[in-house]
C-alpha cells in the first residue's frame, strides 16, 4: 500500500467514525414542531445528499491534480466533518428552541394557576367557583335533586391586619382555608371569594346533612384554636343555605341566602359579645 492509499484509509475510517457520531446525535434531536421520526429522517436525507453532491464537486475538482486515493480520502473526511457540524448545529439551535417552547409553557401554567386558585390558601378564585357552580346547578336542577351552600366571613380581619400585622392576617386565612379543607369532601367547591370571605358549594348534600356539618366545621374549628393563643384565636361567623331548583333558579339568589344567613348570625353574636362585655 503506497502512502496515498494508507493515508486515504486514515481519512476513510476517520470520516466513517463521525458520520457515525453524527447519525448518534441525529437521532437524539427532537423536534417540537416535527414528529421525532420524520425529522431524523430528513436529516439523513440531506446529511448523505450533502455528501453525494460534495463528493462530485470536489472529485472533478481535484483529480487532474492529486492522486485519486487521495482525494476521495480527504473529501470523504471533509465531508463527515460537515455533516458533524450540521448536526451539532442543528442540535443546539433546537435546543435552545425546545428550552425557550418550555419556559413558555411553564409562564402559561403559572398563569393559568393564578388565574384559577387564589395565590395565598390555594383554593379556587371566584371565577372560577362561579363556573364550577353554574355547572354543578345545571346537573341537580335536571336531575331535581338539592345541594347546600356555606358561606363565612372571618370576624374582625381588618382589626386584626392592623394590630398584629397583616402576616398574622394572612397566616388565618390559610388556617381558615386549611379548616375547611378538613370538614369537607373532595368532591365540594371550595373557594376564598372576598378578602375575608370563604364559600363552599356541597355537591350532592341536602338539609338532612346540615347538622353534622356544622357541628363538623365547629368541631375543626374549636380544635385549632385550642392550639392557639387567646389573643391569637380564630373567630369564624358562618351561614348555610339550601338550594332548591324549584325555588333557586341563580347562583347569587343561593348566596345570597346564605350570605344573609351569615350576616344574621354575625349580628346575633356581636349583640352577645356586647351584652357580655356590658357591665350592667
Amino acid at each position: 500500500m503506497d502512502t496515498f492509499a494508507y493515508i486515504s484509509t486514515i481519512e476513510t475510517i476517520g470520516g466513517a467514525a463521525i458520520l457515525f457520531f453524527s447519525l448518534i446525535a441525529g437521532l437524539k434531536i427532537k423536534n417540537p414542531g416535527v414528529a421525532s421520526g420524520k425529522w431524523n429522517h430528513l436529516l439523513i436525507m440531506a446529511a448523505f445528499l450533502f455528501i453525494g453532491m460534495a463528493s462530485f464537486a470536489f472529485f472533478h475538482l481535484f483529480r487532474m491534480h492529486y492522486a485519486q486515493e487521495l482525494v476521495t480520502g480527504s473529501i470523504f473526511l471533509l465531508c463527515a466533518c460537515a455533516v458533524y457540524s450540521f448536526v451539532i448545529f442543528t442540535k443546539t439551535c433546537t435546543y435552545h428552541f425546545q428550552m425557550e417552547i418550555a419556559a413558555l409553557m411553564q409562564n402559561e401554567d403559572r398563569l393559568k394557576a393564578s388565574f384559577s386558585n387564589d395565590e395565598l390558601t390555594g383554593l379556587h378564585s371566584k371565577h372560577v367557583f362561579f363556573t364550577l357552580m353554574s355547572n354543578h346547578i345545571k346537573i341537580i336542577s335536571r336531575q331535581k335533586k338539592k345541594a347546600l351552600v356555606f358561606y363565612l366571613d372571618i370576624d374582625n380581619l381588618k382589626q386584626i391586619n392592623e394590630t398584629l400585622g397583616f402576616q398574622e392576617g394572612d397566616l388565618m386565612l390559610i388556617e381558615t382555608s386549611n379548616i375547611l379543607r378538613a370538614t369537607f369532601r373532595r368532591s365540594d367547591i371550595i373557594a376564598r371569594i372576598a378578602g375575608d370571605e370563604f364559600a363552599v358549594f356541597l355537591v350532592g348534600a341536602s338539609d338532612h346533612d346540615s347538622d353534622s356539618i356544622l357541628e363538623s366545621f365547629s368541631e375543626n374549628l374549636k380544635k385549632h384554636n385550642e392550639k392557639r393563643m387567646p389573643q391569637y384565636q380564630l373567630s369564624i361567623t358562618y351561614g348555610l343555605a339550601s338550594f332548591d331548583p324549584q325555588f333557586n333558579d341563580s347562583i347569587d339568589s343561593v348566596l345570597k341566602q346564605a350570605y344573609d344567613i351569615m350576616m344574621e348570625n354575625k349580628i346575633a353574636k356581636r349583640n352577645v359579645e356586647c351584652k357580655a362585655s356590658d357591665p350592667a
